[in-house]
């Protein structure tokens, strides 16, 4: 998590239900901005939604960088044993799934306890052109067998509201008065104990249809 979103303190909540659609609508704010995060599940999914609109409340102009749709701890205290699973894709070649282990290759231990420097690995997949799914699949996962529990995300490739989901304005963002920027939607599932990450992209496989044809209100 950001050293920012760290700083952000509740404010308010709202919960709703719309049919089948269960919906918490969370306000936080601090350091002249105010982050508005929908969360939404539908009955019998073990799975949800999350989307981030950031409005600057204070007085003087905000630079974002970037938003996150969702940022979350993985829910154990030794990632020793996890991997990152994405996939590769290309026209005629897709879902070439692979896995990289947490340690040491992507987030190697540097003792951030002893040195105070808050680590800055990453994983990251970005995508050239216009296709949705060119060069990498718009989904990732955290997963660890011995744990019995996995993290599955993907982004959904359909969005009514927006004639391109994957268009997002390069470069700097910055936001004065009542400006505010929004992030897609994220559809995540987990962590679930005793579930392997097969099963997990077996329910987003199936619930995919339910994600692409809801339009989640503002």
């Amino acid at each position: 998590m950001t050293a920012l979103g760290e700083r952000l303190r509740y404010l308010t909540h709202e919960a709703t239900t719309d049919g089948a659609w269960h919906r918490l609508r969370l306000t936080l704010s601090g350091d002249g901005i105010q982050a508005d995060v929908l969360l939404a599940s539908p009955d019998g999914v073990a799975a949800f939604s999350s989307e981030v609109t950031v409005t600057a409340t204070g007085a003087a102009p905000v630079c974002l960088r970037s938003v996150s749709s969702w940022a979350a701890p993985l829910g154990v205290r030794d990632a020793g044993s996890w991997e990152f699973h994405s996939a590769a894709s290309d026209w005629l070649a897709e879902s070439r799934w692979s896995a990289r282990p947490f340690r040491p290759d992507l987030f190697p231990a540097i003792a951030a306890h002893l040195t105070g420097v808050r680590p800055r690995g990453a994983a990251t997949l970005v995508s050239r052109g216009t296709w949705s799914s060119g060069e990498h699949a718009p989904v990732a996962a955290a997963a660890s067998d011995s744990d019995g529990a996995a993290w599955l995300g993907a982004i959904p490739l359909v969005r009514r509201t927006e004639p391109n989901p994957w268009r997002i304005p390069p470069g700097l963002q910055v936001l004065a008065g009542a400006a505010n920027v929004h992030t897609p939607d994220y559809g995540i599932i987990g962590p679930q104990p005793g579930q392997v990450l097969d099963s997990l992209c077996r329910e987003l496989t199936a619930q995919r249809g339910r994600w692409d044809q809801i339009i989640l209100p503002r």
